[in-house]
């Protein structure tokens, strides 16, 4: 069983790993992705990543919350 001082730290380790997936991804295919010299492609599906990742983080933390609230009833 856990301890109440020991914080879960899933809603930064489950998107941080995404990320670095991501990033290992976006750098092995930059040559497909951008072969027709379309810049905005690019970068909007790494933009577009990000932001996914961000309001992950946030549904994981509060999903952490409410869970923890209702253990502690």
């Amino acid at each position: 069983m856990k301890s109440k001082n020991k914080k879960s730290r899933k809603h930064i380790i489950i998107p941080l790993c995404i990320a670095i997936y991501f990033v290992i991804i976006a750098v092995m295919n930059r040559d497909e992705w951008l072969v027709d010299g379309n810049f905005w492609s690019y970068w909007g599906k790494i933009a577009v990543e990000i932001v996914i990742l961000v309001v992950l983080s946030f549904v994981i933390k509060r999903r952490d919350k409410y869970r923890s609230e209702r253990e502690n009833r």
